[in-house]
């Protein structure tokens, strides 16, 4: 799979960089790091081969798709893939560098790679600061009140909906999911948020009240829908 790396065919290059994560392959996190940060490389494999990065596993990986991420000079394709990449990797510390994009990046599609990577890493709460000044920030809470705010571009709703089923509270996600496919137009939404609700669900207790009836609700949901 290294040798692959250097075929002259475009795809054999890109297959090989994500079987080598796949297969946490990380005696070759060198040739891979060479790889995306190579700004004369293929913006595709260099997308990949953070991605890859990421499904290695590879603790150095962190501060090298870290870099790629806040870098003024790498393209949209290569952030995305660092981005999801940190998602990937598992490692909590990413998260501070994902909540920018979250907040305030205006790229909707790089905003809701951050959501979906910050579901994965499973960070509900993140603390900002230090000392007195330091504030705990509730990432579900922002991600509901988001889901409900129709003013947010439709692929960050769709990528808040799926997160929910991985981070989010039964407590208040159910509500927040359900009210998101009573009320926003977006099908993508909705689906996800049916799919969400399920999931959630699924991790209660046979005995809670609310599996009941949030499949109650799913039964009535899916009979409207055509």
């Amino acid at each position: 799979l290294i040798h692959m790396l250097k075929d002259k065919h475009d795809e054999v290059q890109q297959s090989a960089v994500l079987a080598l994560g796949m297969i946490k392959a990380v005696e070759a996190t060198n040739q891979v790091v060479r790889i995306l940060t190579d700004k004369r490389a293929d913006e595709e494999l260099r997308c990949y081969s953070a991605i890859s990065l990421g499904l290695m596993g590879a603790p150095a990986a962190l501060t090298v798709l870290q870099k790629m991420v806040n870098s003024s000079d790498a393209k949209d394709e290569v952030k995305a893939g660092a981005i999801l990449g940190l998602g990937l990797l598992g490692d909590e510390r990413a998260a501070f560098t994902l909540l920018p994009y979250i907040l305030s990046n205006k790229d909707e599609e790089l905003q809701a790679f951050a959501i979906a990577s910050l579901a994965k890493l499973g960070r509900t709460e993140l603390k900002m600061g230090y000392g007195r000044r330091a504030r705990v920030m509730n990432v579900v809470e922002i991600f509901e009140r988001k889901l409900a705010d129709k003013t947010v571009k439709t692929q960050v709703r769709r990528a808040i909906a799926l997160a929910l089923s991985e981070i989010g509270s039964p407590d208040t996600s159910i509500k927040a999911l359900e009210q998101a496919w009573r009320l926003d137009r977006d099908k993508g939404v909705k689906s996800f948020a049916l799919l969400s609700l399920a999931q959630i669900a699924a991790k209660l207790a046979p005995e809670d009240a609310r599996k009941v009836e949030v499949r109650e609700f799913l039964r009535r949901a899916l009979n409207r829908e055509k």
